[in-house]
C-alpha cells in the first residue's frame, strides 16, 4: 500500500527515475518514505497536474 503523498510542498531536486522526467526523485520518495519506484512518480505527477500535490 502506497502512503499518502505529503501536503507541505517539497523541492524537488536529485536524479529522476527512469527514463521519463517525473516529478518525485529519489530524495523526495525518501522524505515520503515510499519506494522511489515509477508508479509513484506518476501517481506524484498526476497529482501535481491535478494541483493537488504542490511541487516546487
Amino acid at each position: 500500500m502506497i502512503r499518502p503523498l505529503p501536503q507541505k510542498p517539497l523541492t524537488v531536486r536529485g536524479k529522476t527515475l527512469g527514463g521519463t522526467k517525473p516529478l518525485i526523485c529519489i530524495p523526495l520518495a525518501k522524505v515520503i518514505g515510499v519506494r522511489p519506484t515509477r508508479a509513484v512518480a506518476q501517481m506524484a505527477k498526476m497529482k501535481a497536474k491535478k494541483g493537488e500535490y504542490p511541487v516546487k
